[in-house]
C-alpha cells in the first residue's frame, strides 16, 4: 500500500485510485477497509490537503515513440531493506 499510496508513483492519490493501483497486482480479504484505512490515516494527506478539494489534473497526450531506446523509464521504489546480494538497495 505504501508503494501505490505514498511513492512518487503513487502521489497520494484519493482511495478509490489507491485501491486500483492495489488490485491491479494484489488481491486479499478485506483489501478496500485496509487501503482506505491507509489512505485516511496518511500524515501527509491531512496535513496538506483540505478535504474535498483536491482538484484535477488535465489529461494530455502523450507522444508515440516510434524509435527504441529514445524513451528510458526507470523504478522510482526504495530505499529497500533487506538490499540484495550485490549491494543494490533501489
Amino acid at each position: 500500500m505504501s508503494v501505490a499510496h505514498d511513492s512518487i508513483t503513487g502521489a497520494h492519490l484519493r482511495i478509490r485510485k489507491t485501491n486500483d493501483k492495489v488490485l491491479s497486482s494484489f488481491y486479499w480479504p478485506g483489501v478496500d477497509g485496509d487501503v482506505a484505512r491507509y489512505s485516511r490515516s496518511c500524515d501527509e494527506c491531512q496535513r496538506t490537503v483540505k478535504k474535498g478539494t483536491v482538484p484535477r489534473v488535465p489529461l494530455e497526450k502523450v507522444p508515440l515513440i516510434d524509435t527504441p531506446f529514445k524513451r528510458v523509464a526507470i523504478d522510482l521504489v526504495g530505499p529497500i531493506n533487506p538490499p540484495s546480494e550485490a549491494g543494490h538497495r533501489y
